[in-house]
């Protein structure tokens, strides 16, 4: 999502911007407040950064809770932990049995 740079106070969402600061929004929100002069030109892009995995317990936890074998495949992708492995493999046989 965009980021713009603040001209002026802002308060939006509850969270108050100060001049020179940044702002995240979508395009079509931030034209009106340029506008009137209260955001700048767009700066950047918000990082986009990956959800934070589960812990083991919570992963064997979702593994055990799965309900179909592309819910397990999702828990699987990229998963190294021996522990949670072995928890999508034995859902996996129980679900294809």
């Amino acid at each position: 999502m965009p980021l713009y740079e603040v001209t002026s106070p802002l308060k939006r969402d509850g969270k108050l911007y100060g001049v020179g600061g940044q702002v995240e929004m979508e395009a079509a929100e931030a034209k009106s407040l340029q506008d009137i002069g209260v955001l700048g030109a767009e700066v950047g892009k918000t990082p986009s950064t990956p959800p934070p995995r589960p812990n083991a317990q919570e992963s064997i936890r979702l593994a055990k809770a799965a309900e179909s074998i592309e819910a397990l495949d999702q828990l699987a992708a990229g998963e190294e932990r021996k522990s949670v492995q072995d928890a999508i493999a034995a859902r996996r046989q129980e679900l294809e049995s």
